[in-house]
């Protein structure tokens, strides 16, 4: 009876801490403690959620057949489709193996906006002096159950190569495609211009202008049914590489949720001089929760190489390298990486600023 009374006043005081999480930040510097307070008192009748900075301690879910076999099922069906929204900002978790559904066609992109056109800030100046060196280390948020030694990977040959540009060498794709940002109702769209897609499209264009040949998939993955998305995503990622075997970088490009105590969006921003645009976050994933990723040190030495470059050029355009113990399709190329860009409470406008820092820090092989 003690012991069931000590572990219902730790889901209490959890339940508590996780209410003074405000911020993203606080939920990055509070999660971890967390965590390892349920795993060592077992509290095996509860899942909490930090993932993606947002901290929610729900009842678990009885065991599945897919969820036995390693691979997490997506919560639940979501909301049809009304003219425009899609409601809610919903956890990302990998999902069951299923056939993949055949998303519907994309349409022509638009950038002309003042975002796109906007100058950007200067960067850093010590970065972009001659000799400048790179922070020898970077700020991971550590999910996995691997002990990372950041320095020493940092100093490790990345392991990717990339082949002439006259071939394919970068998918940009986005596996919930319909995510948006704070003028749109419900955070969702079919949309393209004020979803996802527009900063993909935004992002395609400046790494094209840098030289690299570039692919967007601007397919819809999470509509008609949310759930399958990343096995949709993950289909249509191994059609395009065997057709273009030389693309070795893969972005999963999407839009973060972070929601405050009050129920308001948090606004993730970086600010430099005039210039305001949404904070980033890269996510590396491990599959230590159980599945299979041999390779994740070559996508995870990718993750912290951009993010060095991000530390030096732009400081603070991102959050905390969030090292994931799920899989996220990142097995399928050395160079597959999911993006967050912005979040809940960002303007598409902030995210497409973002994405041009992004591109301008970007480098395949430093």
């Amino acid at each position: 009876m003690r012991r069931v009374v000590k572990r219902l006043m730790l889901i209490v005081i959890a339940a508590a801490i996780v209410k003074l999480a405000v911020s993203a930040r606080g939920a990055e510097l509070l999660g971890s403690a967390v965590i390892a307070l349920a795993e060592n008192e077992q509290l095996t009748g509860f899942v909490l959620r930090s993932e993606l900075g947002l901290l929610r301690a729900e009842a678990a879910e009885p065991t599945s057949a897919a969820e036995a076999s390693g691979e997490s099922a997506e919560s639940s069906a979501r909301p049809a489709l009304a003219a425009n929204p899609i409601g809610g900002g919903f956890p990302k978790l990998t999902e069951e193996e299923a056939a993949p559904e055949t998303p519907a066609a994309s349409a022509a992109p638009n950038t002309n906006t003042a975002a796109e056109d906007a100058k950007l800030p200067a960067p850093n100046s010590e970065a972009d002096a001659p000799g400048a060196v790179r922070p020898k280390t970077v700020v991971i948020d550590n999910g996995s159950s691997y002990n990372i030694d950041v320095p020493a990977m940092l100093e490790e040959d990345i392991g990717i190569t990339l082949p002439a540009n006259d071939a394919p060498q970068i998918l940009i794709i986005h596996t919930h495609t319909s995510e948006a940002y704070s003028q749109t109702e419900g955070f969702r769209t079919l949309d393209k211009t004020m979803s996802v897609v527009r900063v993909g499209d935004a992002l395609t264009r400046e790494l094209t202008e840098k030289g690299y040949n570039v692919i967007h998939d601007r397919e819809v993955y999470d509509y008609p049914s949310y759930n399958g998305s990343y096995n949709r995503t993950a289909e249509s990622v191994k059609t395009r590489l065997a057709e273009f075997p030389t693309i070795q970088i893969v972005f999963d490009l999407h839009r973060d949720a972070l929601e405050q105590a009050d129920g308001s969006q948090y606004r993730s921003t970086y600010r430099n001089g005039d210039t305001e645009a949404a904070q980033l976050m890269l996510i590396a994933a491990t599959g230590s929760a159980g599945l299979s990723h041999p390779n994740w040190k070559t996508n995870l030495r990718f993750a912290l190489n951009l993010q060095a470059n991000m530390d030096a050029k732009y400081p603070g355009l991102t959050r905390p390298l969030l090292v994931s113990a799920q899989r996220y399709n990142e097995q399928l190329a050395p160079g597959y990486l999911l993006l967050e860009v912005g979040s809940t409470g960002n303007t598409i406008d902030e995210a497409v600023t973002a994405i041009r820092l992004f591109a301008e820090c970007f480098s395949a092989d430093s």
